[in-house]
């Protein structure tokens, strides 16, 4: 059985788990751009921009208990892309490859639409087979590539943009 996956609205006593998850990623140098690990005080003013009707940020929740966390961040800050979001999701390495990435997306697909957005982004570098798959896998369709645009440690890394409309009417749902 896989479990129930759920997301809860992160507080800021959550910081110091998203913090290491987050930092747990980065010596893979698979899903974020940052070379070296960051802290939570660094974090602070990151996770008070997000806010639970636009741009939320989650812990990710497998029976009840912190398996990761999931974020829609601003895109661009202009009016044009107010309905646009880019979506994170991290997970702890004792929960990856349980098929919870999938359950994530399918979660924030939901969430996306009963906010009124319109488009989810995800960013990703090419060399993550692994997320590319699941964000194809979940709908999600390649919109950009940027090559060599990322200086990582072990050398240049190209950069995918992912998109999603989920919804299709926004246009005129909004008039």
């Amino acid at each position: 059985m896989r479990g129930s996956i759920t997301l809860v609205p992160a507080t800021i006593s959550d910081l110091p788990f998203i913090v290491a998850v987050y930092n747990q990623s980065i010596p893979a140098g698979l899903a974020t751009a940052d070379h070296q690990t960051i802290t939570v005080e660094e974090r602070i003013n990151w996770f008070y921009a997000h806010n639970t009707t636009s741009h939320p940020l989650w812990i990710v929740c497998k029976n009840g208990q912190p398996a990761g966390w999931l974020s829609f961040n601003k895109f661009y800050e202009r009016q044009a892309y107010t309905g646009v979001v880019e979506i994170s999701l991290y997970l702890h390495n004792d929960y990856q490859g349980q098929k919870i990435g999938k359950q994530c997306l399918s979660l924030a697909i939901e969430e996306s639409r009963q906010r009124k957005l319109h488009t989810l982004l995800a960013l990703i570098f090419a060399h993550n087979a692994i997320s590319v798959k699941l964000f194809e896998e979940t709908g999600f369709q390649k919109w950009g590539h940027f090559p060599q645009v990322a200086d990582m440690p072990d050398g240049w890394r190209d950069l995918l943009i992912y998109g999603l409309k989920v919804n299709p009417n926004y246009a005129a749902d909004i008039k």
